[in-house]
């Protein structure tokens, strides 16, 4: 069960899967001053990174029943994903998939886009169920 992992087992892996591009933009030899385009992209790898880093570590929480007490103040602002929100995706495990903060899953929802993904996961890699 998500709760009973351990911090390494649960939250590096997402972190580990964008260490190259990480690795690749702190040794850059580009001056960010002479080429913003880049200076942008380094910026969004750290912001996804961190995403991805955080995002299993929110999906635990959602799942605890009394995450600590900092969590729940973030929760009950809606900054990450708190248990009413994710409990909708585990009703029929076929809607909000966005378990950082569950902000975009209504939109999501609405415009069918994770269906959409996986059609098109079927459609190019030949899987059928």
């Amino acid at each position: 069960m998500i709760t009973e992992d351990k911090f390494i087992e649960q939250d590096t892996t997402s972190f580990f899967l964008l260490l190259p591009a990480l690795v690749g933009a702190v040794y850059s030899t580009k001056i960010y001053s002479q080429d913003l385009a880049l200076f942008l992209l380094h910026s969004c790898l750290i912001g996804l990174s961190i995403g991805a880093f955080s995002t299993n570590l929110f999906h635990k929480w959602a799942h605890m029943d009394n995450p600590p007490r900092i969590v729940q103040k973030f929760q009950n602002m809606g900054l990450i994903l708190n248990r009413e929100r994710h409990k909708i995706h585990h009703a029929n495990h076929d809607r909000s998939f966005c378990v950082t903060s569950g902000l975009l899953n209504p939109l999501l929802d609405k415009i069918n886009f994770f269906p959409l993904i996986e059609k098109c996961i079927r459609l190019f890699s030949y899987v059928r169920t």
